[in-house]
């Protein structure tokens, strides 16, 4: 789904949920890795400024775990507009989290390297490319020995892809 199609729906849910209508843009960020998305305030007066989606969640993620973030900013942005606590972790937004069946936490989504301790054959993964470029700079944490790296694994948010 492009850009636009997921201002539709944010209008949607604010509309049908909160009464209020999205005036602020939503954009691609292909700079966010741990966070899928994030609402932002212009910092001197505290007003929305924008939603940000993760490039890793638009290029890897289901339309399901899309929506899921996507309602978490929306619900950040929505509480924040009607005065209330609006911030990860107070009880009145995990609270609404729940009721509109958005993301509580973080999920697996994206690329990843499956890497392996030469010595002993135990496995990880990282999303760190450094180690699989750079392989002999890296040792295992189990034996402290060499490793190398096996293959590319992407996750959507719900499995293994």
């Amino acid at each position: 789904m492009r850009l636009k199609n997921y201002e539709r729906v944010a209008n949607k849910f604010l509309k049908e949920n909160y009464g209020l209508e999205l005036r602020i843009p939503i954009f691609r960020n292909n700079r966010l890795r741990r966070a899928m998305g994030v609402y932002k305030t212009v910092t001197i007066d505290n007003t929305p400024c924008s939603i940000e989606l993760s490039g890793q969640l638009l290029d890897y993620a289901t339309e399901k775990v899309i929506d899921q973030v996507l309602k978490h900013e929306l619900i950040h942005y929505a509480l924040h507009v009607l005065g209330r606590p609006y911030k990860d972790g107070h009880p009145i937004f995990e609270n609404e989290l729940v009721k509109h069946n958005s993301i509580t936490s973080t999920k697996k989504i994206g690329e990843y390297f499956l890497l392996e301790c030469d010595f002993c054959g135990e496995r990880w993964e990282t999303k760190r490319k450094r180690a699989v470029t750079h392989t002999h700079e890296y040792r295992s944490r189990c034996c402290d020995s060499s490793i190398s790296y096996i293959k590319n694994v992407y996750y959507n948010g719900e499995r293994k892809i």
